[in-house]
């Protein structure tokens, strides 16, 4: 599992994750009993990267190995394929291109043992048993002063309109990718999950009846207890600092309550500004411009 972040301000933009990959899958024990979980953790894991001649990263959450290779061994065949037009394309013109290669990739590789483990054809398994892969890009379009935030879900943003514009060019505040629970209930003030399970109690137990205009209701209340955050006035700095903060809350959240710890290792936070990327190192958080 991933936590991710990024945080787009009017100085550039900052992504951030942990290091963390899980391998899940069945183990058979010296008996014979046959059992299904987390079979290891990996530490070290990179999940953010610098698209070469741009000023472009690239987060990526959901599934962390495709067949037997890394995201990351794919990022990087992306870029061998594509490095020729990349300092001259327009970000979402990069999302559309990366988009399609992944595609192409989840086709070859996932569906026919999607397929075969599970005796249905693609499009007859429902989406929660479909592994995805996130692919979220930010960074700056060339002549552009503001950078923009996308996210892709493969297998789930088939055509070019969906690709998600998650942050226009002077929309400025985070977006959480992954375990973000920990996160929420900081920053929201509640877990989803409660709201719902309260909801459905009343309206099972009471009979209330619960319309759009209930739930508008509920959503307002529950916005004014989210924190305050101003992030038009944010320097690229703190944004630096809210991320790892952010990041540290969830990889904590996972060190210290009983579960695998999912997200964890040193965090991996790089800097995009318009005159490029720039990778922190854990130690040292600090932007030199």
């Amino acid at each position: 599992m991933t936590i991710g972040i990024v945080c787009n301000l009017s100085d550039g933009v900052i992504i951030g994750t942990d290091s963390a990959i899980t391998l899940q899958g069945e183990s058979k024990s010296p008996n014979g009993r046959k059992t299904y979980g987390v079979l290891k953790v990996y530490n070290e894991a990179e999940k953010i990267f610098h698209l070469n001649n741009t000023s472009v990263g690239i987060l990526t959450y959901g599934t962390a190995i495709l067949g037997k290779r890394t995201i990351e061994s794919y990022v990087r065949q992306f870029e061998l394929n594509e490095s020729v037009v990349f300092s001259s394309k327009a970000l979402f013109d990069i999302c559309e291109s990366i988009r399609d290669f992944f595609f192409l990739k989840y086709d070859e590789i996932i569906r026919p043992v999607l397929e075969e483990t599970l005796g249905k054809k693609f499009n007859e398994i429902p989406d929660n048993k479909k592994p995805f892969i996130g692919l979220v890009l930010a960074g700056f379009s060339p002549g552009k002063p503001l950078s923009e935030v996308y996210n892709i879900i493969i297998p789930f943003h088939k055509e070019k309109k969906q690709i998600e514009k998650l942050r226009e060019p002077g929309q400025f505040g985070t977006n959480w990718f992954g375990s973000v629970d920990p996160i929420r209930r900081l920053i929201k003030g509640f877990d989803i999950n409660l709201i719902n399970n309260i909801v459905g109690y009343f309206v099972k137990k009471h009979n209330i009846k619960f319309d759009n205009q209930s739930k508008n209701d509920v959503n307002k209340l529950l916005k004014s207890f989210e924190y305050k955050i101003p992030y038009d006035a944010m320097p690229l700095q703190q944004g630096i600092d809210h991320v790892k903060f952010l990041l540290d809350v969830v990889i904590n959240h996972y060190k210290f309550v009983i579960g695998a710890p999912v997200c964890g290792g040193n965090v991996r936070i790089a800097a995009i500004t318009k005159d490029g990327y720039k990778n922190l190192s854990n130690n040292e958080l600090k932007i030199n411009y």
